[in-house]
């Protein structure tokens, strides 16, 4: 019997996100890590994780005192917001982030999933935000979530790829095509091949993270072209029609099309 955590939707979601690595010699010539970001965009949310798609599918399914695990819970930019009436539980490799997590009050698991899966244990939901671009081995990774989950999964991710809005940006200055895929219907297909399940999802949006400058904004742009400090005027340049500037001179890239998944047990 075939095993279905390495069907053909999971293979092409591997061998997609296999596409993406940068190539080396860009990557060898790279000042700085060009997977790194600032840390207020990875730790402050930009509105009310309580209030969005994601959020409301959490709240439908758990009483309050039960408890949520956030498998990647990062610095807890969302489920930091369920702490005051939820128990949080969650599982992050990142020291500097899971530091920031347990400050907000969750109980962080320092190490990597489904490594850590047996040690968690169970919660009436699981939660993962902005992980699954990052797992190229998928299978386990799903099938490990839904053991986990006593009532239901609740997936949030970018409807393509994270990096998709880098595609022009790696065309003008390294001449190099990024590819199209995956995207969350492909994560769909693999939820079904997987586990047998079939996911309901919701598109939305929200506003991505803010710079206070507009230097600050092409410095993070810059190291993730692995480029050079003399390119921040053709990179501003290359910005320029597509940056949004608020009432207090804050700057942001568009924001990118997010979509909830989630399936019950």
């Amino acid at each position: 019997m075939s095993d279905p955590s390495d069907g053909p939707a999971a293979r092409s979601w591997r061998a997609q996100l296999e596409a993406w690595a940068i190539p080396e010699p860009i990557l060898r010539a790279a000042p700085a890590n060009p997977y790194a970001f600032p840390p207020g965009t990875i730790t402050t949310p930009t509105v009310d994780p309580l209030t969005t798609p994601t959020g409301l599918r959490v709240l439908e399914r758990l009483a309050p005192g039960e408890s949520l695990l956030d498998v990647g819970c990062g610095a807890g930019r969302i489920s930091g917001a369920f702490t005051d009436t939820f128990r949080v539980v969650g599982v992050e490799p990142r020291d500097g982030l899971a530091d920031t997590a347990a400050e907000r009050g969750i109980d962080v698991h320092r190490g990597r999933w489904p490594e850590l899966a047996p040690a968690v244990g169970t919660a009436p939901v699981v939660l993962s935000t902005h992980v699954l671009y990052d797992v190229q081995d998928v299978g386990p990774f799903l099938r490990a979530l839904h053991d986990a989950a006593e009532r239901r999964v609740v997936l949030e991710l970018t409807a393509t790829h994270p990096w998709s809005d880098t595609s022009p940006l790696f065309r003008r200055f390294h001449d190099l095509h990024r590819p199209d895929g995956p995207t969350v219907e492909l994560l769909g297909e693999v939820i079904e091949e997987v586990l047998g399940v079939t996911a309901l999802m919701e598109g939305h949006t929200r506003p991505s993270g803010r710079y206070d400058a507009l230097a600050e904004l092409v410095a993070h742009q810059r190291q993730r072209l692995c480029l050079t400090a003399d390119h921040d005027p053709a990179i501003a340049d290359a910005l320029a029609e597509v940056v949004v500037t608020d009432d207090h001179g804050r700057v942001r890239m568009p924001d990118q099309p997010l979509t909830t998944l989630w399936w019950d047990r």
